[in-house]
């Protein structure tokens, strides 16, 4: 468990990485000269933002995550309960974080170990990174992201990949703000009209 760091270019939150409710004030207590408007509280609370290794246990704090937040197919494939259970039953080449405000969970991402399916080179495949749509446009997403490129460049990965509908403009800008290049492109892989962009982070 960690407090969390904003990525360079985003607004920052204070030292303690606290995100501040204030009742007369409603917004988010951001360094920033735009206020990112939130409810208003009758009391004032203070919020603090943490990276969290997700367990079994929070399979279905995932799937409600997903299912309100994560955007219909052919742009994503959401997971079920099926292919969690994987995830959590694989731990040597699976993994998932989550981003939690106080006890919430706005925010997951996951990666596997053991990527072969669209590529002959070894890497890494970042399977998943989904935002509460409330928290959105506050570099969440790049925080998650740049959490788990920082722990596989630890592990000395060195190409992690992706793969994006060309439908989903906002990822695609999220991902190759962060360096990744699009390298293939394939038609139909999940159906009829689901076809995928295929993206790449190297390491030298």
């Amino acid at each position: 468990m960690e407090l969390l760091k904003l990525p360079t270019g985003t607004p920052k939150l204070n030292s303690k990485i606290q995100l501040t409710r204030n009742k007369k004030v409603p917004s988010y207590n951001l360094q920033d000269t735009k206020k990112s408007q939130i409810p208003i509280h009758k009391k004032q609370t203070t919020h603090k933002m943490q990276i969290k290794q997700l367990l079994k246990a929070n399979i279905k704090d995932i799937i409600e995550l997903e299912k309100n937040n994560a955007p219909d197919k052919p742009y994503y494939a959401r997971y079920d309960d099926k292919a969690l259970n994987f995830i959590f039953d694989n731990p040597k080449t699976c993994h998932a974080i989550g981003l939690y405000d106080d006890d919430k969970l706005i925010g997951w991402g996951a990666y596997r170990t053991n990527w072969y399916r669209h590529s002959k080179e070894k890497g890494v495949e970042i399977s998943s990174i989904v935002i509460n749509k409330n928290y959105r446009r506050k570099g969440l997403g790049t925080v998650i992201l740049n959490k788990i490129i920082s722990k596989l460049k630890e592990n000395k990965i060195k190409n992690i990949f992706l793969t994006v509908s060309p439908l989903n403009v906002g990822a695609l800008i999220l991902y190759s703000k962060n360096g990744f290049i699009i390298f293939d492109y394939k038609k139909d892989v999940y159906g009829l009209g689901s076809d995928r962009v295929y993206l790449r982070l190297s390491f030298i």
